[in-house]
């Protein structure tokens, strides 16, 4: 895909302590996934881009990546992720956030270069549905998932029980849009379904979610140690 984006993309994670994510309370392994991450994106794409985290504590420097504070109305679950619609943090042009326990294996430049309102990673089996560890968007068009999550944080606590995505599966506000994976055919794996036992990644994949468990870092293959670093 040509790239004729006007601005860098805004690729944003998040880590903060006390939760099933990278790093749990080992802020060393946190900064390791995150380093590991904007290293992936580095070597994986040519559209220009600005590399972000958001975290409570700033105890990180890096020449290249922005750590910003992240402060939450509520730290249930996965809902601090709401932090990327903060309009305060000023991400404009397309954001692409992700969580910090996927693996980069290729070519990124046509999923940043997506251009959609807005678009999520979809469940890997079952019903499809949004997942919540991948999501493409217009910066400044999804504020009011933000305000909703100030103005009435105990019904937005009600109404995901900290799932994140139930938001963008469910709300009423919410318009249909296109999942990744129907976008960008072959590009996005499972390491539970698609990778695990060997498998490997193909030379299509593009990047490899490993939702739930086990982490990268407790991944022993090959193409684990090729890309995870």
């Amino acid at each position: 895909m040509e790239n004729r984006l006007k601005k860098p993309v805004n690729i944003v994670c998040f880590y903060w302590n006390g939760t099933d994510r990278p790093g749990w309370d080992d802020v060393n392994l946190g900064f390791d996934y995150i380093l590991k991450l904007y290293n992936g994106f580095k070597r994986n794409t040519t559209v220009p881009f600005k590399f972000h985290c958001l975290t409570p504590d700033v105890y990180y420097e890096h020449k290249d990546i922005a750590f910003h504070k992240l402060e939450s109305p509520s730290w249930m679950g996965c809902l601090p992720k709401y932090s990327m619609f903060n309009p305060a943090y000023g991400f404009e042009g397309r954001v692409f956030a992700c969580d910090l326990d996927v693996v980069i294996t290729g070519n990124m430049d046509d999923i940043l270069s997506y251009k959609g309102k807005f678009s999520t990673r979809r469940t890997f089996h079952g019903k499809p549905e949004s997942g919540g560890d991948m999501i493409s968007f217009k910066g400044g068009t999804y504020q009011w998932i933000w305000k909703t999550f100030v103005d009435n944080t105990s019904g937005m606590e009600n109404f995901t029980k900290g799932r994140e995505r139930w938001v963008y599966r469910y709300h009423p506000k919410m318009k249909k849009f296109p999942f990744l994976q129907d976008l960008f055919p072959g590009q996005i794996l499972s390491y539970k379904n698609n990778v695990n036992g060997g498998r490997g990644v193909t030379e299509s994949t593009r990047i490899v979610s490993c939702h739930g468990n086990p982490r990268p870092h407790k991944i022993n293959e090959p193409w684990v140690k090729e890309h995870w670093i």
